[in-house]
């Protein structure tokens, strides 16, 4: 009886160290065929996709092109992103999904010189592209906040959000005069002093004065030593003898604009007496620029303007 107690247990032994082993085998088959498989995938961010295909293979992944996308910052081919985070245990012969860079989107740029400094960067941002420096100087050619020129030029062919830096007109810099003591001077000298600082007439009222010519200042607004900007209006007040029942007609105001060239154009004004003309004034004008002209004068007064010398247009005060 012992001795067939002692068989069975040395039966029961021998099975469980039997199943140990097998257990073991099984553990190291399942870590070998199973877990043994699995890897870690790298970052391939930023790489070539060649590059990145090459390092996926040599783990025993492959890599497959999932989306395309316009890159300002890469290069065509260069892998933007990767579905499955580096660090993360995959299989082997897993198929790691990738999205590659078509490259910055190239694009014509459009002329937006003489659109407003708003419109051009609306206009620019519908198109893709980005507003880049804005510097602001003085012109008399170009309005405040119109756009004079930009960088890259207008028909250049450049990617999509390149900044593009524009230069805005701030208008016309006005300039600072000492108002000149008008009084006792004749009304077109003053015309001429006041068109040379580029300031207008806002009035012309009349006084009768003994003593005085016609068409002398008496009074003024403001009064000489005054400090005014370019652009400003004064009033006078001309001696004219029974003032009170005369009418003046308003001076005639026209801009003129000289044609571009190499030299300064002369401009002159002449007033017509009879079949002879007399100059009332005379100056000189850069090309390409414009001239607020001034003509002032009675009822019937006839007038002819001068450029080069040559007639370019007569004038009649009605």
């Amino acid at each position: 009886m012992n001795r067939y107690l002692k068989s069975i247990l040395n039966f029961l032994i021998i099975s469980a160290v039997l199943v140990f082993l097998f257990a073991g085998v099984f553990y190291a088959g399942l870590r070998i065929f199973f877990i043994k498989r699995e890897v870690v995938l790298p970052d391939f961010t930023g790489k070539q996709l060649y590059l990145a295909q090459k390092e996926a293979q040599d783990i025993g992944c492959s890599l497959y092109i999932a989306d395309l996308e316009y890159t300002r910052d890469m290069d065509a081919g260069i892998v933007v992103s990767q579905r499955i985070d580096p660090g993360t245990a995959v299989a082997r012969d897993r198929s790691i999904p990738v999205k590659v860079s078509l490259g910055p989107e190239k694009a014509f740029l459009s002329d937006y010189t003489g659109q407003s400094y708003y419109e051009a960067v609306n206009n620019l941002r519908m198109k893709g592209f980005t507003p880049g420096e804005i510097t602001e100087v003085y012109s008399s050619a170009f309005y405040s906040n119109q756009v004079i020129s930009q960088n890259p030029a207008s028909g250049s062919e450049v990617h999509k959000k390149t900044p593009v830096d524009l230069l805005v007109s701030k208008g016309r810099k006005s300039r600072r005069y000492i108002l000149p003591d008008l009084i006792g001077k004749d009304f077109f000298e003053v015309q001429y002093i006041l068109d040379s600082m580029n300031v207008y007439i806002d009035e012309i009222n009349y006084k009768d004065v003994k003593g005085f010519p016609e068409d002398i200042v008496v009074n003024q607004y403001p009064l000489g030593g005054i400090l005014i900007y370019e652009g400003e209006y004064v009033s006078l007040t001309l001696n004219k003898r029974g003032a009170r029942d005369y009418v003046r007609q308003k001076y005639l105001f026209e801009l003129l604009w000289a044609p571009p060239g190499i030299i300064d154009y002369r401009i002159e004004l002449r007033r017509k007496k009879g079949k002879k003309e007399e100059s009332v004034w005379e100056k000189s004008l850069a090309p390409g620029m414009n001239h607020a002209l001034m003509i002032s004068g009675f009822k019937g007064d006839s007038f002819s303007l001068y450029l080069n010398g040559r007639l370019y247009k007569d004038y009649t005060i009605k």
